[in-house]
């Protein structure tokens, strides 16, 4: 059974966002897009480490009037991408509301991918590659992917990033999901206070060996 990597897609409107998710899906590009509607859904099955995943698309919309919409779709993301236009700087600058909408509705531990569209269009560029977010920290700054869903280089690269970032996510999950279970049981057993049984055993042979010893 392949892994399920939930990826949420996030950004202002006409950055490009669902030609690239398109692209990835294996589409071909179009030159005009309708703008989406509250969101839409893409997959495109991809192995990586071994492992057959995936990959569930969540295309929402830039839109204004669309972003009550949005949140309920954060639920369970392991991945979420942040697209931006290099040609647009306020595009750029936009993408601090769309974080902080995340961090609010999205799990904590939702992996955060930034990626400039429209490298194509170089002689029109706003940003640049050296520019940072100004409310994020320089040691703490999400790494920059600049890409054209135009003229679309190496997607095999960028899925294999996606991929590898979710499965990477949904394992910690797992294991710390595997170990509040192993706890509660614990609790459930011996009381919230009680001693694990390895170390209340241990305390009991211990009194056990002494009495003999004093006999």
């Amino acid at each position: 059974m392949p892994e399920d990597v939930k990826v949420i897609v996030i950004g202002d409107s006409s950055v490009g966002k669902s030609s690239l998710l398109k692209r990835l899906a294996g589409e071909d590009f179009v030159e005009v897009q309708e703008s989406t509607v509250a969101v839409e859904y893409y997959h495109r099955q991809w192995k990586v480490r071994r492992k057959d995943i995936n990959l569930q698309f969540w295309d929402t919309a830039g839109q204004e009037r669309f972003r009550n919409l949005i949140p309920r779709y954060y639920a369970n993301s392991h991945v979420a991408i942040a697209i931006f236009d290099i040609s647009n700087k306020a595009s750029f600058t936009s993408l601090e509301f769309w974080i902080q909408e995340l961090k609010r509705y999205a799990p904590s531990d939702c992996k955060i991918i930034l990626i400039g569209n429209k490298a194509d269009l170089k002689e029109k560029r706003q940003v640049s590659p050296k520019d940072k977010l100004p409310w994020t920290s320089e040691s703490k700054h999400p790494k920059i992917i600049e890409i054209s869903a135009k003229t679309l280089k190496k997607p095999n690269s960028i899925l294999d990033s996606i991929a590898s970032e979710g499965l990477a996510v949904k394992k910690a999950r797992t294991l710390k999901q595997e170990e509040e279970e192993r706890e509660n049981e614990r609790i459930q057993m011996y009381g919230e206070h009680s001693e694990t049984p390895p170390m209340r055993r241990r305390k009991f042979l211990m009194c056990g060996s002494d009495r003999g010893q004093r006999k």
